[in-house]
């Protein structure tokens, strides 16, 4: 059985290959100066247990000078396709997932942290529960 919980966790580690910080949705610890990771799981319609649904990961870039820094988020949106859209099969406490790349939406504008970030959406799925 996989959780939100767990989605979150698979997905902190895997990111692991952007080398920036990492967060998961809700840390209220984020320093916008940095470049980030945040991971952000939805809400599943069946309870607890993860079966099929989207992750949202956002590729966040401070602005410099209060502009988009597009040529590092033209980086990490390229390096999001060669990290997070394998296509592999893999097992998390026995029970075997997958996930890919459904959609990506560069260059939108958090005012709050004086950032931009690239949102990349996968579709998480898990073969066995």
């Amino acid at each position: 059985m996989i959780t939100s919980s767990n989605v979150a966790d698979i997905l902190f580690r895997d990111c692991a290959g952007f080398n920036i910080a990492r967060y998961r949705k809700g840390n209220e610890k984020i320093d916008p100066s940095v470049e980030r990771v945040v991971i952000r799981p939805q809400r599943q319609q069946h309870g607890d247990v993860w079966r099929k649904g989207f992750v949202e990961v956002n590729l966040c870039v401070p602005d410099i000078k209060g502009e988009s820094n597009t040529s590092r988020l033209d980086e990490l949106e390229k390096l999001a396709w060669q990290l997070l859209d394998t296509g592999d099969v893999n097992q998390y406490d026995g029970t075997t997932y997958t996930y890919r790349i459904h959609s990506t939406e560069s260059e939108i504008a958090d005012a709050e942290t004086r950032s931009h970030y690239v949102n990349v959406k996968l579709l998480f799925q898990v073969f066995q529960y």
